[in-house]
């Protein structure tokens, strides 16, 4: 991932950019549950996180708790519309000087609707309970449709 216009000049350059490596996780209730595999975190705390992203809003944090966290058995159709992905950053890889000033201690929720692209995105850092989000959105202006030809 990259940030640019980072503050305060951390960076040292004219173009002040950060790139940290990311490694996820891919939610697909066989491999990956919905349970962080954090043993700080307790399936209350991962409930309230996944709570907050779109397939989840409507849902009480405890039938979330009690059923999709702590096991494996999620009905396929109520999550056919979303890829669910859990993303954590590992390191900096434009600086190693920066590795202690930036916080790569916690974790991206994050879902992808399938249905018009949008990526929706909750960090939480370990040990504090305050979140940041992240929402993308396609700008449908520059979508396309796929063109092909038979020769």
């Amino acid at each position: 991932m990259e940030s640019r216009n980072i503050p305060d000049g951390m960076t040292g350059t004219d173009h002040p950019r950060v790139v940290t490596y990311l490694e996820g996780e891919v939610i697909d209730f066989q491999t990956y549950s919905l349970k962080t595999n954090d043993t700080s975190l307790s399936c209350d705390l991962d409930a309230h996180y996944w709570n907050l992203m779109p397939p989840f809003r409507d849902l009480d944090p405890s039938v979330i708790a009690n059923k999709l966290l702590c096991s494996r058995c999620v009905p396929r159709q109520d999550m056919a519309g979303y890829i669910l992905m859990r993303w954590k950053e590992r390191h900096s890889i434009t600086s190693e000087t920066l590795q202690d000033e930036l916080s790569v201690r916690g974790l991206y929720y994050i879902s992808f609707r399938r249905l018009d692209g949008e990526i929706m995105g909750i960090y939480r850092e370990r040990g504090d309970h305050t979140t940041q989000e992240i929402c993308l959105k396609p700008d449908s202006s520059f979508m396309t449709c796929p063109a092909y030809s038979f020769r």
